[in-house]
């Protein structure tokens, strides 16, 4: 996936030939947005015998270099494979629900109680995706056959592809139950975000405290809560984005002695490493980091770390 996005960002010598493409068979339709980087599962599913003609252009146009007609003709054979098709539209049917859960978990305002409903439903929707396998893994093998007909290259069988696609979703859930069984370092994350220290000032995020006390008891509460509270009303600690950001203001005015309980806070929060920059999703055109590599076609899945908030 990572690589058919990258081989139209590099040249748009070749976007030019996919827009020629599209324009041939929808000539009166406005010019295509390939969104090749936020949502390249999305863009390829949708477009991919736009892709695929488009391969073969390349390839067999001779109007471009060796390299690009040999990545082309790799293209190719990869959008023909039936194996990498089937699941393109597994990937395409999953990742609709990564981006709602992602967004919904950007949200500065969360409870425990919103984290498990947004998780549940996440779950619940992989799970229904994972129940309806046998009638798509039939179906589609029922249509890869009569496309392969003629055709000698071995193609997976409904119990093959039903048995693979299981394991990508049972992997989804259990990385899912595994990353967000233990939720109140998420409550925790929000009493060191600098734009709600305006807003902690005038109300102590008081239940967010006890949270906190749950996740971490070793620390002194009453010290905790007066030492935030002078943050709080501190306007040089309200640029302070999150737990890094504090902590890199304590290290460079000397106040670690100062707040102490706040800093050993900060610290255990850190090397929890419970809040990495959102929940980190790698989907379709991110940095690839997969849970799993079913056959090694798709370098896209997503990888749900235990948080919501910049560090």
């Amino acid at each position: 996936m990572g690589g058919i996005s990258g081989f139209f960002a590099r040249s748009p010598k070749r976007t030019n030939g996919l827009d020629k493409v599209v324009a041939h068979r929808l000539p009166r339709a406005c010019t295509v947005r390939w969104n090749f980087h936020n949502c390249t599962v999305k863009t390829v599913f949708e477009h991919k015998d736009d892709l695929l003609q488009c391969f073969e252009t390349i390839r067999d146009s001779g109007e471009f270099d060796p390299n690009t007609t040999r990545e082309a003709g790799g293209f190719v054979r990869i959008l023909e494979d039936d194996t990498f098709r089937f699941f393109l539209e597994l990937f395409h049917r999953i990742m609709p629900h990564v981006d709602v859960l992602y967004n919904q978990l950007q949200k500065r305002t969360v409870n425990s109680v919103f984290v498990q409903g947004i998780m549940q439903e996440f779950t619940d929707n992989v799970k229904k995706i994972r129940d309806s396998l046998p009638t798509f893994c039939g179906e589609h093998s029922s249509c890869a056959s009569q496309q392969q007909l003629g055709k000698k290259r071995r193609t997976l069988g409904p119990g093959e592809l039903q048995m693979l696609a299981t394991e990508v979703c049972d992997t989804i859930l259990g990385h899912t139950k595994q990353r967000f069984s233990f939720t109140k370092h998420l409550i925790s994350a929000t009493l060191l975000q600098g734009d709600k220290f305006q807003q902690y000032n005038r109300h102590f995020p008081e239940e967010a405290l006890d949270t906190t006390m749950e996740a971490y008891p070793l620390l002194n509460q009453s010290k905790l809560k007066n030492e935030l509270s002078l943050i709080y009303s501190n306007d040089e600690f309200k640029n302070c984005r999150g737990a890094v950001a504090l902590y890199q203001l304590f290290m460079q005015n000397n106040l670690q002695d100062t707040f102490s309980e706040t800093n050993n806070f900060d610290q255990w929060f850190e090397g929890a490493n419970i809040i990495p920059a959102g929940v980190s999703i790698v989907t379709d055109g991110g940095e690839p980091n997969p849970l799993l590599h079913p056959l090694g076609h798709t370098e896209q899945l997503l990888v749900l770390e235990g948080g919501a908030y910049e560090l």
